[in-house]
């Protein structure tokens, strides 16, 4: 009897897990403020030279490339290798960046890769399984009775 019991709340439980929905409560203007910050940070760890390159995806879509010649509190300076000439690169309109610097070692890009998430097509049908796996062992728990 109390096996059966556990079976009917853990069928109640699949059903619940199925249908739940993550949040993430962050907002747009923090995680800029934030991804600013560790542009800051990163920027000053690889330091200058022709050896310092970086890659940045501005939020215009603009893409620049070259190596850091100067840093400041509220931007920091990237040398076009190919014509030589400076761009002012505010942290605040930063998208993304990559870079590193090969006589020291340090490399890195922001933000991190997300993870692939699988299909919306492969989650219906995993959530789908999941709930009528818990319909059919609460069916057969209630039929015992």
């Amino acid at each position: 009897m109390l096996s059966q019991y556990l079976l009917l709340i853990l069928a109640a439980l699949l059903i619940y897990t199925a249908s739940a929905q993550p949040t993430f409560a962050q907002s747009p203007v923090g995680k800029d403020a934030r991804l600013a910050e560790e542009v800051k940070q990163n920027i000053s760890r690889i330091g200058l030279g022709s050896e310092a390159r970086a890659r940045v995806k501005l939020h215009d879509k603009r893409v620049l490339v070259g190596y850091v010649s100067q840093v400041g509190a509220d931007s920091f300076t990237l040398m076009d290798r190919r014509t030589g000439a400076p761009t002012a690169v505010p942290y605040t309109k930063v998208q993304r960046i990559s870079g590193g610097n090969r006589s020291t070692g340090a490399f890195f890009s922001l933000p991190e890769p997300e993870p692939k998430e699988a299909p919306k097509w492969l989650k219906g049908v995993a959530k789908g399984a999941t709930i009528g796996l818990g319909i059919v062992m609460m069916a057969r728990l209630l039929s015992s009775f």
